[in-house]
């Protein structure tokens, strides 16, 4: 019988957030959550941010939700500008929501709180972003 050898925590923090295809072929944002207290977390998490359990299990966070607030940034030392970052309360998610922190695609678009937006791929540093859900 071969023993798994645990992973790296470091490998596991620089490796990033993660994305999975949903059986309608929408880009959908995984995380974490709990076996011990059920919360929720993005991107995933070594220990959870509750309750300090052990490892949790990974867990689709969802492809789409709603614009909880938004920025524009126009000064920065890390990435070129301007550029849009917004925090979107996910849907798919259950009871215990998430809401993530991504960057806004398109940068000069109009966008307002309550819009409807969802995962899509982006090329680059990041590669993922939300969009207005025209659908």
């Amino acid at each position: 019988m071969h023993a798994t050898q645990p992973s790296d925590p470091l490998e596991d923090l620089l490796a990033g957030p993660s994305t999975s295809t949903t059986p309608s072929g929408d880009l959908a944002l995984l995380g974490s959550v709990c076996a011990g207290c059920g919360a929720r977390a993005f991107p995933a998490r070594m220990t959870c941010h509750v309750c300090a359990g052990g490892r949790p299990a990974e867990a689709p966070v969802g492809s789409s939700g709603v614009l909880y607030s938004w920025t524009r940034v126009h000064v920065s030392a890390t990435r070129d500008t301007p550029y849009a970052l917004g925090y979107v309360d996910m849907d798919g998610a259950g009871d215990g929501g998430v809401r993530v922190l991504g960057l806004l695609d398109p940068v000069g678009a109009e966008w307002a709180v309550g819009d409807v937006v969802r995962v899509v791929a982006t090329e680059g540093a990041d590669d993922w972003s939300f969009t207005k859900d025209a659908r």
